[in-house]
């Protein structure tokens, strides 16, 4: 297991407990998981047609506030 989907399964845990987290910070574990666990493939998603894409870094880059 690498530190990604640690840091993946502290957040579904946090989540149980009631804790929130930043849709943000779903859509890049999302990301990750979908690529393997692998940042440097996250950067290369090929998948411009998914709702998340533009979002995939953790950032916003739509130049827009909010989701």
């Amino acid at each position: 297991m690498n530190k990604y989907e640690k840091k993946y399964y502290k957040v579904v845990e946090e989540i149980k407990k009631g804790k929130r987290q930043s849709p943000l910070t779903a859509i890049r574990l999302h990301c990750l998981d979908c690529m393997g666990w692998q940042a440097s493939e996250v950067a290369k998603c090929p998948s411009k047609d998914c709702i998340f894409y533009k979002f995939r870094s953790g950032r916003n880059r739509s130049g827009k506030r909010g989701l």
